[in-house]
């Protein structure tokens, strides 16, 4: 009886598949088999890690058994690097000494750091961009577009003004 694993790289849109024989394979044999179907080589097979699409679990047992007809997403991790966890965007990584530990107590807060800082009036402002030129061109396009503005208001503004003199002050039932 043979089984089928659904594999594909997190680079990939669609699964390729891979057989076995039997109704369970191992998390080291589905390694073996993927990187001999993507002619990666023997080196290769403990670069590739293997990761539940749907929970995003990393299969890293290597004697972990893998239920025929299961989807896969496969990472080619450097050998050295496959025990580190990636932080979250947004977040930093904890620091794993004491001397790590005493910088982070010594660096303020962002909170604190947001109260010291002064109000947004107080703020210097950018130095504006010039081109070879000597003019600012962001400050030209800023211009224009708000000229291009108030020409926009100022002709809905009269057009209400023609219509309202042309059908009256309101539309509503009265005397």
């Amino acid at each position: 009886m043979s089984g089928l694993i659904y594999f594909k790289l997190r680079s990939q849109l669609s699964f390729s598949t891979v057989t076995f024989d039997g109704h369970f394979v191992s998390v080291g044999e589905a390694r073996r088999l993927i990187a001999a179907k993507m002619n990666l080589g023997a080196d290769a097979i403990s670069e590739l890690v293997l990761t539940d699409p749907r929970t995003g679990t990393e299969h890293k047992d290597e004697s972990e058994q893998l239920p025929k007809s299961t989807s896969v997403v496969v990472r080619r991790v450097p050998a050295g690097q496959q025990g580190r966890l990636r932080p979250l965007l947004g977040t930093t990584p904890a620091p794993a000494t004491a001397a790590g530990q005493q910088q982070q107590q010594q660096q303020p807060s962002p909170a604190a750091a947001a109260d010291e800082a002064p109000p947004p009036s107080q703020q210097q402002e950018p130095a504006a961009v010039t081109d070879e030129f000597g003019a600012d061109p962001f400050a030209q396009q800023a211009a224009a577009l708000k000229a291009q503005q108030e020409a926009a208001q100022a002709a809905a503004a009269a057009a209400q003004q023609r219509q309202e003199t042309e059908l009256g002050a309101g539309r509503g039932a009265g005397g």
